[in-house]
């Protein structure tokens, strides 16, 4: 059995079990193992000087990279990442590598990245919230919730706008709802799936079957633009 623990996704359909964006960040400031962690992102990055094969930078997020610089005061791992304003694919990767060290550090055998980005730890037994500890501890040190959610968010949205205005486009694209269907639509149908504790499909009109429905949902999570 395993655990799949999505702690960094940004994806609308509010897929991520770990902290905001930009926020929830108070471990970062007692990681006393960051420092030990600096040496890899500047073996990776930029200290090198080797080239970056993909960087992901936006002035629409200049105001959520400057509360991240707040929330982690204290880890210079994270910090030097966040510093430019800018996330470069070597930097996420170092930080998914710090944060697997981490939770190897903590005793937690196993845990690596799947291909979508969700961090996957083999369960020893059926309590759900098995690693929750370490893998909040470990997330703070590594700062993985904030790097690898806004490297992924700038490559489909850079200039920030609200996810609703391009999700829902990507839904009538993919034909799932009637061509009317606006952002305000779903942020009002979320709203009234959260409040009556009832999935999304059940609370949108969809023009599609259930499966198309769910599987546009899943699509347009990954890339609203397409």
């Amino acid at each position: 059995m395993r655990a799949i623990v999505t702690t960094g996704s940004l994806a609308p359909g509010g897929r991520s079990s770990g902290p905001p964006i930009g926020r929830g960040a108070g471990a970062a400031r007692r990681a006393s193992g960051a420092l030990a962690l600096l040496a890899l992102v500047c073996a990776l990055c930029a200290c090198g000087g080797q080239a970056r094969t993909s960087v992901q930078s936006g002035p629409g997020w200049d105001a959520e990279f400057e509360q991240a610089r707040a929330d982690y005061q204290g880890n210079d791992f994270v910090l030097k990442i966040l510093e430019d304003n800018t996330i470069t694919e070597e930097e996420m990767r170092a930080v998914e590598d710090a944060n697997i060290r981490c939770l190897e550090d903590h005793g937690v055998v196993g845990a690596h990245y799947d291909e979508d980005g969700s961090l996957a730890i083999p369960s020893r037994s059926t309590e759900p919230n098995e690693y929750e500890a370490e893998t909040r501890e470990c997330a703070g040190i590594s700062g993985e919730p904030f790097v690898q959610a806004t490297y992924h968010a700038m490559k489909v949205n850079p200039t920030n706008a609200r996810w609703a205005d391009l999700y829902a486009p990507c839904l009538v694209r993919k034909g799932v709802v009637d061509p009317s269907f606006s952002g305000d639509d779903w942020e009002r149908a979320r709203q009234n799936a959260a409040e009556s504790n009832r999935p999304i499909e059940e609370v949108i009109e969809y023009t599609s079957t259930e499966d198309a429905f769910v599987l546009a949902m899943r699509e347009c999570s990954e890339d609203p633009n397409q």
